[in-house]
């Protein structure tokens, strides 16, 4: 839909991140039209169908490719779940207002690592995280992220991570739905350049030119 590459995004944590190597997931193991029956059968019993459908407004922040992904997310409900979205844009300092005071009932968000590892993205989720955009409240989540911090080996780090990921799948505060990414034109020449790095970031220091 934008055309520039984006993964799509099966779990929270990009795949590039140090540390983490995902397992499968829940909705890479079933098909859309499998996804599609659980879905209306959990509106059903949450009392919502075509007699009574749900009605949301998704919030998102000016700019042409949000807009296309909220119009295709908002038809996409609707076709398959006879959810009917209400879209609402705003400019940023607005948007960012509604953001923080959770003046919304759904609404779109990113993140960029500040550092290159898991937690740079799952600690936004624990209750006292004040980029925790969602509200969720989960001592379960709490607990294996501060597991996972004082963890010595790699591989029991991974396990917690991906125990988080688990519970972000299955209670849903958020819907990741595809991963950044950004072209860059680099002559062979020149090492050292991140090419899988969630920061986007490339310091000086690491770069160097090689004899050519």
């Amino acid at each position: 839909m934008l055309g520039t590459g984006e993964k799509p995004a099966w779990h929270f944590t990009p795949d590039v991140t140090a540390g983490f190597t995902p397992q499968q997931s829940y909705l890479q193991q079933h098909s859309q039209q499998e996804l599609n029956a659980q879905a209306k059968a959990l509106l059903t019993a949450a009392g919502y169908g075509p007699a009574k459908p749900l009605h949301l407004t998704l919030l998102y922040n000016t700019s042409e490719s949000h807009q296309k992904i909220a119009i295709a997310v908002a038809s996409m409900w609707k076709k398959n779940l006879g959810v009917d979205v209400t879209l609402q844009n705003q400019e940023w300092k607005t948007y960012i207002d509604s953001r923080n005071s959770g003046n919304f009932d759904v609404i779109r968000a990113s993140w960029v690592g500040d550092y290159n590892e898991p937690s740079t993205f799952l600690s936004l989720l624990t209750a006292s995280h004040s980029g925790n955009i969602s509200r969720f409240s989960n001592a379960e989540y709490d607990a294996v992220l501060s597991k996972a911090s004082n963890e010595t080996s790699v591989a029991a780090r991974n396990a917690d991570y991906n125990k988080a990921e688990q519970i972000i799948a299955d209670q849903a505060p958020i819907a990741p739905i595809y991963q950044y990414t950004n072209g860059r034109l680099i002559k062979p020449w020149v090492k050292g350049y991140p090419i899988t790095n969630p920061e986007d970031v490339a310091y000086s220091r690491e770069l160097w030119i090689e004899k050519h």
